[in-house]
């Protein structure tokens, strides 16, 4: 099985494919409700489950400007996420780190693998190649899982950011 068929597995392999609410490119650009991230890239990685990269820059005064982009793996009906690390750079301490190709590689070869995946051995792919690695459970929908997945919201609060 590979990895879109595994994460399936949270949503339910038997669902039928989505019928999208709104074109998931309509998600690039969108503006977190700070204004000082974005989401671009989105894209479906399973039945269920999509993936965006998440990043932008907040300056201060003290410290100088940091700069940080994380892909995001969401499963729309648990609202489990992973936040991955992929770009970092901090004038503070000269923090410098670019990660974001080896990161979609990684997604990709996991994508194509014929190998069984759950959530936590993806998880553990990007942690065993020293990513930091976040995991939550949103209790709201993202604009992803809004356009592709809209049955899947399972009571979480709507998507109403476009």
């Amino acid at each position: 099985m590979n990895l879109r068929a595994a994460i399936s597995g949270l949503t339910m392999a038997s669902m039928p494919l989505s019928v999208s609410a709104f074109p998931l490119s309509q998600c690039n650009g969108f503006a977190s409700p700070d204004y000082h991230f974005s989401e671009s890239g989105h894209q479906i990685v399973g039945e269920g489950v999509v993936a965006f990269n998440y990043g932008g820059v907040f300056c201060w005064d003290e410290t100088g400007c940091t700069e940080s982009e994380s892909l995001i793996l969401s499963a729309c009906r648990t609202g489990q996420t992973l936040t991955i690390v992929t770009q970092l750079n901090r004038e503070l301490d000269d923090t410098l780190l670019d990660r974001r190709d080896e990161a979609e590689q990684t997604m990709g070869r996991m994508a194509d693998d014929s190998s069984s995946r759950t959530w936590d051995s993806v998880k553990r792919t990007f942690v065993n190649k020293a990513f930091k690695v976040d995991e939550t459970t949103e209790s709201a929908e993202n604009c992803a899982c809004a356009a592709a997945f809209p049955e899947l919201r399972n009571g979480k609060e709507k998507f109403e950011g476009l």
